[in-house]
């Protein structure tokens, strides 16, 4: 059994281990008006929810990570793992553009490449997140008990992403929600 285990080990930290899948969406709410002001209007009034405060814009990640074991009668290591995340992307749409005045065109759409670049930010993160997950299943040494290392490896997991969840806060406080990196409208 003991070679066995030894075998499975190094063909599953060969194999089995893949980059995790990340899956993107992006979702709009439109918007209309001929004006930066009614546009500002549609935008207060339909933008996202979250936590109990609307921005023009948010990204949500979620991660979720499985595994197996491989086991003799001495220890437990991970086997197979896979760690999928979805980001969703949620962003105005205004949908009257094509009606609207060439300079407030040219304005929105500076201000939604700065405010793409600032939800970009958020999934990045959650990208790193996914790839720490990944990495610390891959690494994760083995113990005296499947069920032991499970309660290790979620505990581990939940901790990599309280952090991220942290690093996103900190990082729309310090851009303002995107403002300093020029996602201001008007």
């Amino acid at each position: 059994m003991k070679y066995l285990l030894a075998f499975c080990l190094l063909f599953s930290s060969a194999l089995a281990f893949a980059e995790p899948e990340i899956r993107e969406y992006e979702q709009a709410y439109p918007i209309q008006g001929s004006t930066a002001e009614k546009l500002r209007e549609q935008m207060n009034q339909e933008r996202p929810e979250s936590k109990g405060e609307r921005f023009d814009a948010d990204t949500h990640w979620n991660i979720k990570w499985h595994y197996d074991f491989l086991a003799d009668t001495k220890s437990c290591v991970i086997g197979l793992s896979q760690v999928t995340e979805t980001i969703v992307y949620r962003l105005p749409h205004w949908v009257n553009q094509e009606d609207a005045d060439p300079k407030l065109q040219k304005k929105w759409d500076n201000y939604l490449k700065h405010l793409r670049l600032h939800e970009s930010g958020h999934a990045k993160n959650g990208r790193a997140a996914a790839e720490e997950i990944e990495a610390m299943l891959k690494n994760l040494a083995p113990v005296a008990s499947c069920p032991l290392l499970d309660k290790i490896a979620n505990e581990r997991a939940q901790q990599i992403i309280l952090s991220h969840n942290a690093w996103d806060l900190e990082y729309d406080k310090e851009t303002r929600h995107g403002a300093t990196q020029g996602a201001v409208f008007p």
